[in-house]
């Protein structure tokens, strides 16, 4: 079986990685990372992890260009398939991963490992980039690709921890408008929230963008909305999603199954930014 899975994943990487579209990505941008091609899994896949990008991947683009097609693509699914072997040392999403493949594993299945975007820039997201419509329209081929010939039981999104970070830096910045303090002071701010190796650099750059360095009055009249709490859904494994408070009921679907423990989130909506 997976002898079968390895080679119509290799037909349809090959089948999208085709020259017109690899020179569009050339002749556009560079500092680009290798094509990111997951391999086979060993055992029917019961959930596919999709993160956000590799930094940097089997050598650069350009190496895309000086090497047999065929040959790339078997040698960056090996890539892929030695990377899922290593420990996970202190990344998280390896570390994530891994805990996924312990609960998953007992059941006969396997954790699949795939990323939203094949390629990255500058080692890292290429929403920036000017190619980006070019490696979407990429990375949204061979992901529906894969997931098409994988099958999962199930699709999971994942940010980074530095999204999680970013949320929370919200909520605080919300809780502080909504509190009854009558001002509100960046320094103040950024002393009670702002990690301290990022105080000085935040201080400055609300500094080049004109906020006052002296404490502020209040006044959210404006903003009342922006300021409910969004709504949060935490599982059992630690994964969350968090909403804005003023989402439509139907923009977001949930249903568990409380048989096999599993839940299907529906959102109804495409990804627009992954950080």
């Amino acid at each position: 079986m997976q002898e079968a899975t390895h080679q119509a994943l290799s037909s349809a990487y090959e089948s999208i990685l085709t020259d017109e579209t690899l020179d569009c990505l050339s002749q556009v941008e560079t500092n680009l990372a290798g094509v990111f091609l997951p391999s086979a899994p060993a055992k029917p896949v019961s959930l596919m992890i999709v993160g956000r990008e590799t930094t940097s991947w089997f050598g650069g683009f350009p190496k895309i260009h000086t090497m047999d097609r065929a040959e790339y693509i078997a040698a960056s699914m090996e890539r892929h398939h030695q990377a899922i072997g290593q420990r996970a040392g202190r990344s998280k999403f390896r570390q994530f991963y891994k805990k996924a493949e312990k609960i998953v594993e007992p059941t006969g299945g396997s954790v699949a490992w795939h990323n939203l975007f094949a390629i990255s820039f500058k080692k890292n997201s290429p929403v920036r980039c000017k190619a980006i419509s070019h490696i979407a329209d990429l990375s949204r081929k061979l992901l529906l690709a894969q997931i098409e010939i994988l099958q999962p039981r199930a699709v999971l999104f994942v940010s980074g921890p530095s999204a999680d970070e970013k949320l929370e830096l919200h909520e605080a910045l919300r809780a502080e408008l909504r509190s009854q303090t009558a001002t509100l002071s960046a320094a103040d701010f950024s002393s009670k929230h702002i990690p301290k190796e990022l105080q000085d650099n935040y201080l400055t750059f609300l500094e080049v963008k004109g906020f006052p360095k002296n404490a502020i009055v209040k006044d959210t009249a404006y903003i009342t909305a922006k300021l409910k709490r969004r709504r949060k859904y935490v599982f059992g494994n630690g994964v969350w999603i968090s909403t804005p408070p003023d989402v439509e009921a139907d923009a977001i679907k949930i249903e568990s199954d409380e048989l096999i423990g599993t839940t299907i989130v529906t959102i109804n909506s495409q990804i627009a930014t992954q950080n």
